[in-house]
């Protein structure tokens, strides 16, 4: 039974979006995983970006154990030679945005995984729609497999990381 040209590209589309987000969660594993057994080795953490901490995104404490308060991370302007005052002023911006960038940061994160949740559930069910009642069945026992996978891969490196992602 041949498809039509639009069920064609709805098909193409959706293994296309599935292609990209398997390639994207395999490389952010692997980035994770690279950039986890370079601090188990022991590499300088204070060139590192972010900082091991008390929260997922890496903040919390610097290098040296102080709270991020009492110290933030280098950033271009310190290279200009700013004074004890112009320092301080300038902890101060940045506190006050970081926090801002922090709220955006996670409505960010809210609304992204509900409409990315929607958008694969879609692809799904309009997979499952092309499938034969076997193919059906095979295919629900593979993505749930999937799922179950991608799940313990995230507690692994949540409890690996000694945080919550």
């Amino acid at each position: 039974m041949p498809l039509d040209h639009s069920t064609t590209a709805r098909l193409t589309a959706a293994m296309v979006l599935i292609l990209v987000l398997g390639a994207g969660v395999v490389l952010g594993v692997a980035l994770d995983r690279k950039l986890e057994s370079r601090v188990t080795a022991g590499e300088d953490l204070s060139r590192q970006t972010r900082r091991p901490g008390p929260d997922s995104r890496g903040r919390g404490f610097d290098p040296g154990g102080k709270p991020a308060h009492d110290r933030r991370p280098t950033m271009i302007v310190d290279q200009v030679g700013l004074s004890a005052e112009q320092n301080e002023k300038v902890d101060s911006i940045v506190q006050y945005y970081g926090s801002q960038m922090r709220d955006l940061h996670d409505e960010f994160d809210e609304a992204y995984m509900a409409r990315f949740r929607e958008i694969m559930s879609i692809t799904r069910e309009e997979i499952k729609a092309v499938l034969t009642p076997e193919q059906t069945v095979a295919y629900d026992s593979l993505t749930a497999d999937w799922e179950r996978r991608r799940q313990e891969r995230r507690l692994d490196s949540v409890s690996g990381q000694g945080g919550s992602r």
